[in-house]
C-alpha cells in the first residue's frame, strides 16, 4: 500500500437503513467523491469514542454516490448496537478502504464463490465486478446461512442469474426445521456449502475461488479444492466476515 492509497477518515450521511432480517441490516451512506475502493474490500467504522468495528462494503455505486453495508447484529456488541440506532439523515465516520481480499488482475476461466451469512457482503460486490470485467467462464455462488429467513439478497442474485450469462447460485439452509417447498425453487438445498462444492466438483473444478464467512467453513472448503487441484494461489479468502 502506498501513500496515495492509505485508508482515510470520511464523514458521511446515512441515506437509507433497510432491516433485511432479524438481525441484518443494509446500511446505505453518502459517498465521498475521493473514496478509493475496489470490490471486496471493507471499511472500518467509528462506532463510539476510540473504537471502531470493521464492515464489508456489498455495493459501491459511483453514478449515485453511495456506498452500501451488509451488517450483522446478532452479537448486540457495541458496533451492533450503534448501528441499530443510527437514523437516517445523521452522520458517521469511518476509515477506508482496507482489504486484499479482491479480484486479481488477469482472473480467468471458472470462478466460484462461497459465503456463510455476513460473508455474502464482499462476495456480492465481487461478482458485480467480475460481471463489468467480463470474459469469465460459469460463475457460481453457493450461499449458506442456518434458516431462510436469514438469506439476504435473494432477488439480487435472482436477477443476475436471469440477466448474466453462465452465473449460477445456490442457498444451503444448515439448521433449517421446515419442509422445503417445491415453489422454493431447485437452487435450495438442505447442508452446507461445502456440501454443494463438493457435489459441484464432480462435474467440473473452478480456476478460481473466493472464500468468506465463518472460519470452519473456509478451513473446510481451502482443504477440499486443494485436493481437487486448485491452486493455493487460486483461492482468496478474508477471514473477517
Amino acid at each position: 500500500m502506498t501513500l496515495l492509497n492509505l485508508p482515510k477518515k470520511y464523514t458521511s450521511k446515512v441515506t437509507r437503513k433497510n432491516n433485511l432480517s432479524s438481525h441484518f441490516v443494509h446500511l446505505i451512506l453518502q459517498k465521498s467523491q475521493d473514496f478509493s475502493y475496489s470490490a471486496g474490500q471493507y471499511i472500518s467504522l467509528v462506532v463510539a469514542p476510540n473504537v471502531r468495528r470493521a464492515y464489508s462494503i456489498c455495493r459501491w455505486d459511483d453514478k449515485n454516490n453511495v456506498l452500501e453495508l451488509l451488517i450483522d447484529t446478532k452479537a448486540q456488541g457495541i458496533g451492533s448496537k450503534f448501528v441499530e440506532s443510527l437514523k437516517v439523515g445523521e452522520t458517521v465516520e469511518f476509515w477506508g478502504s482496507y482489504g486484499k481480499f479482491v479480484v486479481p488482475e488477469g482472473i480467468y476461466g471458472n470462478v466460484w464463490f462461497l459465503g456463510t451469512g455476513c460473508g455474502v457482503a464482499p462476495l456480492k460486490a465481487q461478482i458485480e465486478r467480475i460481471r463489468e470485467i467480463g470474459g469469465i467462464g460459469k460463475i457460481r455462488l453457493i450461499y449458506g446461512t442456518r434458516v431462510k429467513e436469514d438469506i439476504v439478497f435473494l432477488k439480487n442474485f435472482e436477477n443476475l442469474a436471469k440477466t448474466l450469462k453462465h452465473f449460477y447460485y445456490y442457498v444451503a439452509l444448515s439448521q433449517t426445521t421446515v419442509g422445503f417447498k417445491p415453489e422454493w425453487g431447485e437452487y435450495w438445498h438442505k447442508g452446507y456449502v461445502t456440501e454443494i462444492a463438493q457435489e459441484l466438483l464432480k462435474k467440473e473444478k473452478p480456476n478460481f475461488v473466493f472464500l468468506c464467512g465463518h472460519p470452519e467453513m473456509m478451513k473446510d472448503a481451502t482443504t477440499l479444492f486443494l485436493q481437487a487441484g486448485v491452486p493455493k494461489k487460486n483461492i482468496l479468502s478474508e477471514d473477517f466476515f
